[in-house]
């Protein structure tokens, strides 16, 4: 499968529908708040590997201290198992099922994909920019941020987002033309070729 089904097949969350999200699987875990819950690592992960959230919302929504806090716990766990995909070691994998399972059957996120499976540079740009426009949170870069920061802008994103007004959209005319070219940039180049 190429790199533009599988976005265009993503299924982005809000803000509201992340919050949601983690109260039903807090609600899961039998505890009263992130905060307190033993596998809070493990869904920060889940947020960024299969919602590919900004470390700024995971923090708010798990009650981390800030964005390098929830970063922090996310590349400890990848840090903590060698050779193997957290999506897919043993130790984890039945909880991210559950977690999976959780998000796929209440919010239609059945094809999105794990991070950590494969992924090229590209597809990857475009889930972390896709989940930051439609959640509304972006990890910013400045000099005490040690993790990447959001992608600011995403060509696979923006040729979805096109591909997407024009199948849907009246025939194309030039104002509809004007309006792909004044709000999207598609960036060429040979890294990109």
């Amino acid at each position: 499968m190429n790199s533009l089904k599988k976005l265009r097949e993503t299924e982005f969350l809000t803000e509201i529908d992340i919050e949601m999200l983690v109260a039903d699987i807090i609600d899961e875990e039998h505890v009263t708040s992130p905060s307190t819950c033993k596998n809070r690592h493990l869904i920060a992960w889940f947020l960024r590997y299969h919602h590919y959230l900004p470390f700024s919302l995971i923090s708010k929504v798990l009650e981390y201290k800030g964005g390098s806090s929830a970063a922090e716990a996310v590349f400890t766990l990848q840090d903590s198992i060698q050779g193997t995909p957290v999506s897919m070691h043993p130790i984890y994998c039945d909880l991210i099922d559950h977690y999976k399972h959780v998000a796929d059957e209440y919010y239609g996120t059945k094809n999105n994909v794990f991070l950590d499976r494969g992924v090229d540079f590209r597809l990857k740009e475009a889930l972390l920019c896709g989940a930051s426009y439609y959640c509304n949170h972006v990890d910013k870069h400045n000099k005490v941020s040690w993790y990447d920061h959001t992608p600011r802008n995403s060509t696979l994103f923006n040729l979805a987002n096109i591909l997407f007004f024009i199948e849907h959209g009246d025939p194309i005319h030039e104002d509809s033309l004007n309006y792909i070219l004044d709000n999207y940039e598609i960036k060429s180049g040979s890294e990109y070729c």
